[in-house]
């Protein structure tokens, strides 16, 4: 979960003295529908464009991006990006059908974080979304994100307006507000597509003007904890070792409650030979309150499907949050 920091427009009687004004800076755009609209005049499986831009006025993180130090916090949901958060409006696609732009503002400083390290970027992208249902009371597809070669979509981006006020206060209280508030809706779940892998190879122009990468940490020379690719080549590429179907998958699980959290409850590891979270398919059966976990990469091995029963402490559909610690090969889910 990200922090959301709230619009102006969310306040009445603001005063204008104390309304700050943000011009965010397009970056790059990612592509969805939406499965499940809110009460509005939404309309489902419409088209849905997030515009993740930039402006050095955001907050940054109370610390710097430092893979070694800042995965293991994420993994216990102890470090954050913050978000700005547009409400929705309406525009059209290439074929002039209806669709909908929202528009998510990081800190400059960030945006350098997430062109360095894929995994970040995936992860942000995933607290993006999340961002935007909070706000619009949607659920989107998880299963149709594509990123197309778009700076932003359409013409401009308007400009953002929140309190000062905002930009100081604890977030964390509000987002768990909101969380109880939509715990009857679908749950989440992360799954990015290899789009953003392909996207990476082929590249994106971009003249935004941005700060030079973060330069590799040397006094840290650690691997980072968390990894989703080893090797991009764009003169190479790896065809997967084909293992025999007779050789099937074994998972090992592991439950236990989380440490001090109190968003989650439950945290459930799962390890495996599946080296990248892309070859998971994680859902939850509401009627058998049980979790429903499957390989994707079939190519690679047989279809293995486990099913971990779960203790009934949760009154509905419990939140989901993944993670994937890659040297481990081991998939955290939060409940």
């Amino acid at each position: 979960m990200t922090f959301l920091l709230r619009p102006v427009s969310g306040h009445s009687g603001a005063n204008a003295n104390n309304v700050m004004k943000i011009e965010p800076s397009p970056c790059f755009v990612v592509k969805s529908k939406i499965l499940q609209p809110n009460k509005t005049s939404l309309k489902k499986d419409a088209k849905i464009f997030i515009n993740i831009c930039h402006n050095e006025e955001i907050p940054l993180p109370e610390i710097d991006f430092n893979p070694s130090i800042v995965y293991p916090l994420i993994v216990n949901n102890q470090w954050e990006v913050p978000i700005v958060t547009s409400s929705i409006r309406e525009d059209s696609d290439k074929k002039g059908n209806l669709c909908y732009v929202v528009d998510c503002c990081i800190n400059t400083k960030c945006v350098s974080w997430i062109q360095q390290d894929l995994q970040l970027r995936e992860i942000v992208i995933e607290w993006c979304l999340e961002s935007c249902e909070l706000r619009e009371q949607i659920e989107i597809s998880r299963d149709h994100i594509s990123f197309p070669k778009l700076k932003k979509k359409g013409e401009t981006i308007p400009p953002l307006e929140i309190l000062k006020d905002d930009l100081k206060e604890d977030y964390r209280e509000t987002i768990d507000e909101m969380v109880k508030r939509e715990s009857k809706d679908p749950i989440s779940i992360i799954e990015m597509k290899r789009d953003l892998i392909a996207e990476e190879e082929e590249g994106i122009e971009s003249d935004t003007g941005l700060p030079p990468l973060i330069p590799v940490d040397k006094v840290t020379q650690h691997k980072p904890l968390i990894e989703e690719i080893e090797d991009l080549s764009l003169h190479e590429v790896k065809k997967p070792k084909i293992i025999s179907q007779s050789e099937q998958l074994k998972y090992e699980v592991t439950m236990g409650k989380t440490n001090g959290s109190s968003e989650f409850f439950l945290r459930v590891e799962v390890t495996s030979k599946i080296d990248s979270s892309l070859d998971y398919e994680v859902k939850y059966d509401p009627k058998t309150n049980t979790l429903l976990i499957k390989n994707t990469n079939t190519k690679v091995y047989s279809e293995k499907k486990l099913e971990i029963p779960l203790p009934n402490v949760f009154s509905d559909a419990p939140k989901l949050k993944c993670f994937f610690v890659k040297p481990e090969r081991k998939l955290v889910l939060f409940l």
